[in-house]
């Protein structure tokens, strides 16, 4: 039975851990078998982590970059034994999982570089007898907590700042995809010193004992929003920090200016890439009744172009399945709340009896007749994009505005005024003007309203893991 936690640099089992089997969500083989830990453990991990830290921020900034380039160089030069495993385990096509792995290592190389960069400066004192200084000093241990959507990738995000900070760390990776993030912790037990990086599966009570212990003082998540406030309630009991990414919603606006086919074709790989599965997916999209027609056909069409199957298919598929079960449920209640309510279904709608499994869903397109719909106000996180047409576009952002989510919003236009005032009045943390990319390294990533407290990357993303200490000297 493999390892289920690297801690204090040596692959471990569960002082007591219940059975955990991993499944192929594509085809239902069992992949492995695991001991799940609990929170007996994380007092383990929490105090090699505990242990390490004076060591870790005393290490030079040239030292610990070093050692994290190591790290990226590991995670690049596994990369495809990372994308095998985390493609079975988690379901997406192989070449999209080999880039996932190549994107963590791309996170550690990232903030290799913050390492050495200047984290302090000098104030002009008050008086000519001060002088007036300050320095970053690492916060401790922080609690990394990720999802199995991009149980690698965003790891990495949250693991790399934090060590490039100083802190050390324990990763709670989640039960659904446990066995790509513990190659992560097996690499870090050859890379970097004894506990600095300990990783351990877990479910909900391994997350809440970590936030609970108050050795841990900065927690980072990603998840969902009902998660997210249980971890905020928690850690202010003792005052710990956090940093919350959570639901998405995330709308997309097309102008009567658009270039429709585009529009349609970038939305939908935005819409269904990785089955639906992923925070900035687009999940509402409102279209100029002028173009809605052209729209939602070449939507359609785009959707019915794709091909599904297991993600070590040869020749590649375009998508995998659902993860997990609860999220196949969730959609399959979307879809029949929307046409129950109206909507009309251009194409998909169905789970794919022909491929195994069982959790193939069909890229689906829907066009609705307002808001009021599951679909519109929920995050479903599958492969569904519902249409409205709309006759005001301002009303159109008023509509995008109108859920507590603000994690992204889209924007297609050819007008360079509209592309600006739209996306100044779009309350998200970030938005795509004629184009649906985002979420890389270099770019802050922030969730507005309910969708986020705090932000990760970019510059300036090393600030929740640190103290800003003020030193004054009297000459």
């Amino acid at each position: 039975m493999p390892e289920s936690m690297w801690i204090d640099g040596e692959g471990q089992s569960p002082a007591a851990g219940r059975p955990l089997i991993v499944q192929d969500p594509a085809t239902a083989e069992t992949v492995a078998e695991l001991a799940l830990p609990g929170p007996r453990d994380v007092d383990r991990a929490v105090a090699a982590a505990q242990r390490a830290w004076p060591g870790w921020a005393r290490t030079p900034g040239p030292e610990r970059q070093r050692a994290l380039e190591r790290m990226a160089d590991a995670l690049a030069a596994r990369a495809q034994e990372i994308g095998e495993v985390l493609s079975r385990e988690q379901g997406k096509p192989y070449s999209e999982a080999v880039k996932e792995a190549e994107g963590a290592a791309e996170a550690f190389r990232y903030y290799a570089a913050e390492c050495v960069r200047p984290t302090g400066y000098a104030i002009p004192g008050s008086k000519a007898s001060l002088r007036d200084v300050t320095r970053a000093e690492p916060v401790g241990v922080v609690a990394a907590i990720s999802p199995w959507n991009y149980p690698v990738l965003l790891m990495a995000w949250k693991v790399a700042p934090a060590l490039a900070a100083g802190c050390t760390v324990v990763a709670k990776p989640p039960p659904e995809t446990p066995l790509s993030p513990l190659i992560v912790g097996q690499i870090a037990s050859q890379v970097l010193a004894p506990g600095v990086l300990n990783v351990l599966v877990g479910g909900p009570d391994v997350g809440e004992a970590l936030v609970r212990d108050p050795r841990v003082r900065a927690v980072t998540f990603t998840g969902s929003t009902a998660t997210g406030r249980r971890i905020a309630r928690l850690a202010a009991e003792s005052f710990t920090r956090v940093t919350l990414e959570m639901g998405g919603q995330c709308p997309a606006l097309v102008f009567a200016d658009a270039d429709v086919e585009r529009a349609a074709r970038e939305i939908g790989y935005r819409a269904f890439r990785n089955a639906g599965q992923i925070c900035n997916a687009v999940n509402r999209i409102f279209v100029d009744r002028r173009v809605a027609d052209r729209f939602v056909a070449a939507l359609g069409a785009y959707a019915d172009s794709l091909r599904l199957g297991p993600g070590l298919s040869d020749p590649e598929p375009d998508l995998g399945p659902m993860t997990t079960a609860a999220g196949l449920e969730r959609v399959r209640q979307h879809v029949a709340d929307a046409l129950a309510g109206g909507a009309r279904l251009v194409t998909g709608g169905q789970v794919r009896s022909d491929l195994p499994g069982q959790r193939f869903f069909a890229p689906t397109v829907l066009e609705v007749p307002h808001v009021r719909l599951r679909v519109m106000q929920e995050e479903t996180f599958g492969p569904v994009a519902p249409v409205l047409a709309m006759d005001d576009m301002d009303d159109a952002i008023g509509e995008a505005n109108a859920l507590p989510y603000g994690l992204v919003g889209y924007v297609y236009t050819t007008d360079l005024a509209t592309a600006v005032r739209a996306g100044e009045a779009l309350e998200v943390g970030t938005v795509g003007v004629n184009n649906v990319g985002g979420g890389e390294v270099y770019y802050p990533y922030e969730g507005y309203k309910d969708s986020g407290l705090g932000w990760e990357l970019g510059p300036g993303s090393l600030e929740p893991f640190v103290h800003r200490k003020h030193i004054r000297l009297a000459v």
